[in-house]
């Protein structure tokens, strides 16, 4: 990760929210980020998964998401890295295979980005980082890690954790990995 490179962080089906803007600090990426999220900036409180997956569909789901990152990248003057979590993570792999945003793209790092099991023709043309969870429970895991894992641009690492591991408002955030993580990022962007 170039240290001038702006970041952009693609958020997911929760929004821009105090658990997103506390991960950005832990970063030490304040001063560089910028926030896409499926609601415009507005910091909306759901009631639990459900209540959120449900609010993401009704404001156009993953399309609307990927519209927007390839909106902002599209507007960039340098290259970015793109960070995704989730729906926002999906995004950015479809970005990332996106021929028009491809010279404005560094880079990426997709936290368990479930829904690219949708898109496995796609193939980055950025280096991007896959950070999958030890399982998910709406669908089988290993094959899509085993489709991903070979196409060129793409690294996968698979964490014992859960899906939703970076969200402090989670039941599955695992506060270990995340203080790792955010200590590498951090550290990628001010050593590079």
């Amino acid at each position: 990760m170039n240290p001038a490179s702006p970041i952009i962080i693609v958020s997911d089906i929760f929004g821009h929210n105090d658990y997103l803007t506390q991960f950005i600090a832990d970063c030490k990426l304040s001063s560089v980020a910028n926030v896409i999220d499926p609601y415009s900036g507005r910091s909306l409180q759901f009631d639990g998964q459900v209540d959120a997956y449900d609010c993401f569909t009704r404001h156009g789901g993953l399309d609307a998401l990927t519209r927007k990152v390839k909106q902002v990248v599209s507007t960039l003057t340098q290259p970015c890295f793109l960070i995704g979590f989730s729906a926002g993570a999906s995004a950015v792999w479809r970005v990332l295979a996106d021929n028009d945003c491809a010279d404005m793209i560094e880079g990426g790092l997709c936290f368990y980005p479930g829904q690219i099991r949708h898109h496995l023709t796609l193939a980055p043309l950025s280096p991007v980082e896959l950070i999958f969870p030890s399982h998910e429970t709406h669908f089988e895991l290993q094959p899509v890690i085993e489709s991903v894992r070979l196409l060129p641009n793409t690294q996968c690492q698979q964490l014992d954790v859960q899906h939703g591991f970076m969200n402090r408002q989670l039941v599955a955030f695992d506060e270990g990995n995340y203080n790792e993580l955010c200590q590498n990022l951090s550290q990628k962007k001010g050593s590079d």
